[in-house]
């Protein structure tokens, strides 16, 4: 294994840049974003101490690809979700609940294990946004923009004649809870003593999507059959 500071062979350029965000999240997920040193993560890779830099600029780089890299599967995943309930619904439309439920079920089934590396790093990306100024804050959200839309675009179609505007902030809502309630699951015993912690994963699903859906229409001045 090499720790040279030599700019990395092009020859294997792509595999050690693969390698680089195969380890980073695990690692980034038990160290933290500033517990973790370069060294650490190369020699994980078994990589060169200068492929940080050259492939992503820096630590925070590397950083910040890898909470894309997440942010972008969890995205993906959503909208694969709503188009095989489409496609299950077809001929009919699909409900609120149906579709509410393509938003939050890959959510929950990804960060539904508090010791998950992917609630971890997904903690990490929320502090991220934080600061309305950085350019990471604006590229997740340029990533996460189109797919919020999708979602509210077919939320306006079964609702016709509702207020997009109250579309829009019901969803807004709808995935504030979303997340704050998969951030926040492992601490219901020490913030709501008095709460039953769901049994499953399909109890918090059905929790949020039934939560969301009435407050959705309420905001919309909307109703559907369901």
């Amino acid at each position: 294994m090499s720790f040279s500071s030599s700019t990395p062979s092009p020859e294997s350029s792509q595999n050690v840049k693969e390698r680089l965000l195969a380890v980073a999240g695990p690692l980034f997920a038990k160290h933290g974003r500033n517990g973790l040193s370069v060294r650490q993560i190369t020699a994980e890779a078994d990589a060169n101490l200068a492929a940080v830099n050259y492939h992503f600029g820096s630590k925070d780089g590397l950083f910040h690809a890898v909470c894309l890299q997440h942010v972008r599967r969890l995205n993906e995943t959503k909208l694969a979700a709503l188009e095989a309930a489409e496609k299950a619904a077809a001929p009919a439309p699909l409900t609120l609940e149906q579709i509410l439920d393509c938003a939050v079920r890959p959510m929950v089934t990804l960060l539904s294990n508090p010791n998950s590396d992917h609630l971890l790093m997904a903690r990490m990306i929320m502090n991220e946004f934080q600061d309305p100024q950085s350019p990471f804050a604006k590229l997740m959200r340029d990533e996460l923009q189109p797919v919020s839309g999708r979602f509210i675009e077919k939320i306006m179609e079964i609702l016709p004649g509702a207020s997009e505007n109250g579309i829009a902030w019901g969803y807004f809502f709808y995935s504030c809870t979303m997340m704050h309630v998969m951030m926040s699951l492992d601490k219901i015993p020490c913030l709501y003593p008095r709460l039953s912690i769901p049994k499953d994963s399909e109890e918090t699903i059905q929790k949020v999507v039934t939560y969301g859906a009435a407050g959705l229409r309420s905001l919309a001045g909307a109703t559907q059959e369901h």
